[in-house]
C-alpha cells in the first residue's frame, strides 16, 4: 500500500508539472501572437479559441486509442514530448506565422475575414501541441487507474493539474517571461515537458517493480471496462441514472458557463484593479485556484454522496455563488481599496488584487471544480473515457468569451449577463432532486436587482454623460462641475478631456509643426479626438486616425467643439484598428510625412507593444523621406529605468531622436520623443514662415506658440544627451517586452513623484541647444543664444516647481527669479513671483517685498513688478 501511495503522488507531481507548463503556454503564445494579430477583439478570442480547439481535438480523438493500462504512461510520455519539441518550434514559427497574417487581414478587413485568419493562423500552427495537450488528461487518468486502480479519482488527477496551472499563471508573468522574454520562457516550459516525458517513462518500464499487482488490475480493468471502469467501492457512481447526452450537455454549458462567469467578471474587475499584466495573472491565478481546489474537495467526499443528489447540490450552489459574485462586484471597489491599505509595494498591490478576485471568484469557481470533476467521473462510469466529454466542455469553454463578451455584454450588461448565467445553472438543475435549494438562490438574486456594475469615480459635483459596456472595454464620458468632460476607459484610465484641451491640441501642433510641409499624417490612438481635430486646421493635410476600443469613437461627439467633430471633416479619416497592426500594412499604406503615436498608458496590459524596436522599426518604414515620428511619453507613469529603456529602444531605430516638452509643468509632465529618417534644419523665423497670418497662427498664439523662440523652446534633448541618459539601458523587443513588466511599478505607487523622470533628464540635458536647433544659416547665432537663454531659464523654472512641489518655497521662489534674469522672453516665472507675492502680501509682507524687490533687480525694463510693489506696499 505504501509503494503505491508513493506512485500516485509521484504521478500527481507530474499531472501537477504538466498542468503548469500548459497554462504558461497559454499565456506567452497568446503575447507572442497579439504582436502580429492586433489586439482587437476578433484577434484576441479567435486567439483563445484556436487554442481550446485544439485541446478539444486532441481529448475527443487521440484518447480513443490510449489503453486503459501501465501502457498509458508511454502515450503521456509521447503527448508531453510531442508538446515541447513542437512548442520549441512555434516559438520560431509564431513571428512568421504573424507576418503572414497581416498581411492576410490587411488595412480594414470585414468582421468576418478577421476572425477566420485570426482563428485559423493560430490553430494551424499550435495544433499538434494543443491537441496534445488535451489529450494528457485522459491518459493521465487511465495511466494512474492501470497503477493504482483504488486511487484514480478524477478529482485528484484534475486538481493536481489545475494546481499546477495555478503555479504556471503565476511562474509565467511574475518570474520566466519579465527575465527569460517569451521564447526563451518556451524553450523551458519545453524542458519540463521533457521531464516529465523520461519521469512517465521511467514509471511505466518499473511499474512491475512498484506494483507486482499493477498488471493484473489493468487486465481486469480492460476485461470489465463495459461494466466496472472505476473501483468496486463506487458502485453507486457506476449506475448512473442519467443519459450519456445529459450528461455531455451539462458539460458543455457548464464550460461555457464557468468561463463565461470567468470572462464578465475580469471586464468588471477592470473597473477597479491595476490592468496591469500582473492583474490578470493574479485573476487567472485565482480562479484557477478555486477550481483545482473545489476538484480536490470532490475527491475527498464524492463517493459518499448518490450521483443526481450531488449534481443538484452543486449547479444550485453555482447559481446562488454565481448571484453572490454580482453582489461582491458592486463592492469590488470597496474591498480593494480597504486592502490596497496594505502598502504600495508590489507584493502588498497584488496582494490586494489577490484578495478582491478571491472575493468575487473563490466561492462559483470551487463548485466549478467540484462540479467538473463530477460530471467527468459520471461520464467514464458510462463510456469508459473521458476524452469525448473533456471535449465538450473545452468546446463550451471556447464559446463562451463570444457569446458572453461579444453578444450579450454589450446588448445586455454585465450585471444581467452574470444573473443569466446564474439562471443558466439553475436551469441546468431542474428535473434533479433537491429543488428546496432553489429558495437559495431566489433569496441571492433578490439581492442583485438593485446592484449596479458600472463603477465610476466621479469628481465632486460631476455626472456621468454616458456610459458604455462594449466588447472590450466600458467607457464613459464624465462631467465635472464646471461641465469640462473626460473620458474614461475601464474607469481606470483617463483618455484627455476639454480641461486638458490646450495640452491635447499641442500634441498635434508641435509634431506637424517641426515638419517643413507634411501632407499626410498618422494619428496613432485618439482619445477624445481634441488631437486628431486640430489637424484639421491644417488646409493642406489629410490625416488618418487609429483607434483600438469603438466605444471611443462613439463618445467622441461628446467633446464638441473642442475636438473639431473630426468626423465630419473632410480631411480626417477614422479607422477601427490595432495601432501596431495598423503600422505594419506597409504594402497598403500612402505613406507619410508625420506620424504621431498618442499618450499610451504605459502600465497598460498590452500597451508594452507599443513601444517595442519592431514597432519602431514599422512606423520608421511607414514614412517618407524626410518623415518625422512622434511618440508621446507620460513622464508621471513612467519610472526612469522604464523611461531609459523606452529611450535605447527608439534610439536603436531612430539614432538622431529627440526630446521635446510638451508644456511646461512637473505635476503631468510630458514629453516627445521626436524621430526623423534623414537630417532636419531650421531657421530664426521658422514658425512666422510657417504660418503668416493665418487663422491657425491666431490659434497657435492662445497656446502660447506665438513665436519661433516659444516654439523652440519646448526643445529638451538632444540625441547625445539621449543616449546619455538611456546607456546601458535594455532594449524593449516583441520577444522580450521589458516595459510591459517594468511600468505597472508606477501605478502601485500613489505617492510616487510624477516629476521623477523628467528631472533626471534635465539632469543629463546638457548646454547643447546651440547645435541642436539645426539652424540652416551660420549668421543665425543671435537666435541661437536667444532660444538657448530660454530653454536654460525654463529647466531652472521646472526645477524650481519641483521644489515647490516638495515643500521648499524659499528655494523655488530663488529658482523662479533666477530664470526671469537669464531670458526676458521666458516669463512664467516672472508670473510665479508676481503670484506668490500677492497671495502673501497680507500674510507675510516681508517676503513679498523681498520677492518683488529681487524681481525687479532681475528684469528692470519689466515695469510690472515695479507697479505691483507700488501697489501693495505704498510709500
Amino acid at each position: 500500500m505504501s509503494r503505491t501511495r508513493a506512485v500516485t503522488s509521484a504521478l500527481h507531481i507530474l499531472f501537477f508539472l504538466s498542468g503548469a507548463a500548459a497554462l504558461g503556454y497559454q499565456l506567452v503564445w497568446s503575447k507572442m501572437f497579439s504582436t502580429g494579430l492586433g489586439h482587437e477583439m476578433p484577434a484576441v478570442l479567435a486567439n483563445i479559441c484556436a487554442f481550446m480547439a485544439g485541446m478539444a481535438l486532441g481529448a475527443a480523438f487521440i484518447d480513443r486509442w490510449i489503453p486503459r493500462s501501465v501502457h498509458a504512461g508511454l502515450w503521456l510520455c509521447g503527448l508531453e514530448l510531442a508538446i515541447g519539441a513542437w512548442a520549441t518550434l512555434a516559438s520560431f514559427l509564431i513571428p512568421r506565422a504573424n507576418d503572414m497574417a497581416m498581411q492576410l487581414i490587411g488595412l480594414a478587413p470585414g468582421a468576418v475575414k478577421h476572425w477566420l485568419i485570426a482563428f485559423l493562423v493560430p490553430a494551424i500552427v499550435l495544433l499538434p501541441a494543443t491537441a496534445a495537450m488535451g489529450a494528457t488528461l485522459p491518459a493521465m487518468e487511465k495511466f494512474l487507474s492501470g497503477l493504482a486502480p483504488n486511487d484514480s479519482s478524477l478529482g485528484s488527477i484534475y486538481g493536481a493539474n489545475t494546481f499546477g496551472a495555478v503555479a504556471g499563471t503565476l511562474l509565467m508573468p511574475f518570474v520566466l517571461m519579465p527575465n527569460l522574454g517569451f521564447s526563451k520562457s518556451c524553450w523551458l516550459l519545453a524542458m519540463v515537458n521533457g521531464a516529465v516525458a523520461i519521469t512517465a517513462a521511467v514509471f511505466w518500464k518499473t511499474s512491475n517493480k512498484l506494483d507486482r499487482n499493477a498488471d493484473r488490475a489493468a487486465e481486469r480493468s480492460v476485461q470489465q471496462s463495459s461494466a466496472r471502469t472505476i473501483p468496486e467501492h463506487a458502485d453507486s457512481a457506476l449506475r448512473v441514472p442519467m443519459s450519456q447526452r445529459r450528461i455531455a450537455v451539462t458539460l458543455f454549458l457548464t464550460g461555457l458557463l464557468g468561463i463565461g462567469c470567468e470572462t464578465v467578471g475580469v471586464r468588471v474587475l477592470a473597473q477597479v484593479l491595476e490592468n496591469t499584466v500582473y492583474t490578470y495573472g493574479a485573476v487567472l491565478a485565482v480562479f484557477l485556484l478555486g477550481t483545482a481546489t473545489g476538484a480536490a474537495a470532490y475527491h475527498r467526499w464524492w463517493q459518499h454522496a448518490e450521483p443526481r443528489r450531488l449534481l443538484a447540490r452543486l449547479l444550485w450552489a453555482l447559481c446562488a455563488t454565481c448571484l453572490f459574485s454580482i453582489v461582491v462586484l458592486a463592492r469590488a471597489k470597496m474591498i480593494y481599496d480597504f486592502a490596497r491599505q496594505l502598502g504600495d509595494t508590489s507584493p502588498t498591490v497584488l496582494a490586494a488584487e489577490f484578495l478582491t478576485a478571491g472575493a468575487v471568484f473563490a466561492l462559483p469557481t470551487f463548485f466549478m471544480g467540484a462540479a467538473f470533476s463530477h460530471l467527468a467521473q459520471l461520464a467514464r462510469a458510462q463510456r469508459g473515457r473521458i476524452g469525448d466529454v473533456l471535449a465538450f466542455n473545452t468546446v463550451g469553454a471556447a464559446l463562451a468569451p463570444v457569446i458572453c463578451s461579444v453578444a450579450l455584454v454589450p446588448l445586455i450588461g454585465a450585471k444581467w449577463t452574470l444573473t443569466a448565467i446564474a439562471i443558466a445553472y439553475a436551469a441546468l438543475a431542474l428535473g434533479l432532486p433537491q429543488l428546496k435549494f432553489g429558495f437559495v438562490a431566489v433569496a441571492f438574486l433578490l439581492l442583485t436587482l438593485n446592484v449596479s456594475l458600472r463603477i465610476v469615480d466621479m469628481p465632486p459635483g460631476g455626472k456621468v454623460v454616458s456610459f458604455r459596456e462594449g466588447i472590450m472595454a466600458s467607457v464613459a464620458v464624465i462631467e465635472d462641475a464646471d461641465k469640462h468632460r473626460t473620458l474614461r476607459v475601464d474607469n481606470r484610465f483617463q483618455m484627455g478631456g476639454t480641461a486638458a484641451g490646450d495640452a491635447e491640441y499641442r500634441q498635434a501642433h508641435l509634431p506637424l509643426l517641426l515638419h517643413r510641409a507634411p501632407t499626410r499624417a498618422l494619428f496613432l490612438g485618439l482619445g477624445t479626438g481634441i488631437s486628431f481635430g486640430a489637424a484639421s486646421l491644417y488646409p493642406e493635410l489629410k490625416a488618418d486616425g487609429v483607434e483600438l476600443v469603438p466605444e471611443v469613437i462613439e463618445a467622441m461627439p461628446f467633446f464638441e467643439p473642442q475636438n473639431f467633430s473630426p468626423a465630419r471633416q473632410p480631411n480626417l479619416k477614422l479607422h477601427l484598428a490595432d495601432a501596431r497592426r495598423f503600422a505594419r500594412a506597409r504594402d497598403q499604406l500612402p505613406g507619410y510625412d508625420v506620424i504621431i503615436a498618442d499618450v499610451f498608458h504605459p502600465y497598460r496590459d498590452g500597451a508594452g507593444a507599443l513601444y517595442t524596436r519592431e514597432h519602431f522599426k514599422a512606423i520608421r518604414g511607414q514614412l517618407d523621406p524626410q518623415g518625422l515620428f512622434c511618440q508621446w511619453l507620460p513622464l508621471h507613469q513612467i519610472d526612469t529605468q522604464t523611461l531609459r529603456t523606452v529611450v535605447k529602444t527608439f534610439l536603436a531605430e531612430f539614432s538622431s531622436a529627440e526630446a521635446w516638452l510638451l508644456r511646461f509643468n512637473v505635476d503631468v509632465p510630458v514629453i516627445a520623443l521626436i524621430g526623423t529618417t534623414t537630417s532636419q534644419s531650421w531657421s530664426s523665423d521658422w514658425f512666422e514662415r510657417r504660418l503668416g497670418e493665418s487663422a491657425l497662427a491666431a490659434e497657435l498664439k492662445r497656446l502660447a506658440l506665438g513665436d519661433s523662440v516659444r516654439f523652440f523652446g519646448h526643445f529638451l534633448a538632444d540625441p547625445e544627451d539621449l543616449r546619455t541618459f538611456a546607456d546601458g539601458a535594455p532594449l524593449n523587443t516583441d520577444d522580450n517586452q521589458r516595459v510591459t513588466f517594468m511600468a505597472p511599478r508606477v501605478a502601485y505607487q500613489r505617492d510616487a513623484k510624477p516629476y521623477a523622470s523628467l528631472l533626471a533628464l534635465l539632469d543629463v540635458s546638457k548646454a547643447r541647444h546651440l547645435r541642436a536647433l539645426h539652424l540652416s544659416s551660420p549668421g543665425e547665432e543671435e537666435f541661437a543664444m536667444r532660444t538657448s537663454k530660454y530653454v536654460l531659464a525654463r529647466n531652472i523654472y521646472l526645477r524650481g516647481l519641483i521644489h515647490d512641489a516638495e515643500g521648499r518655497g524659499d528655494e523655488a521662489v530663488a529658482a523662479y527669479i533666477e530664470s526671469a534674469r537669464l531670458s526676458p522672453d521666458f516669463t512664467s516665472g516672472y508670473a510665479q513671483c508676481l503670484s506668490i507675492a500677492s497671495v502673501t502680501a497680507s500674510s507675510n509682507p516681508t517676503r513679498a517685498k523681498e520677492i518683488l524687490h529681487k524681481l525687479v533687480e532681475a528684469q528692470p525694463e519689466r515695469p510690472v513688478a515695479r507697479e505691483l510693489l507700488n501697489r501693495l506696499f505704498p510709500k
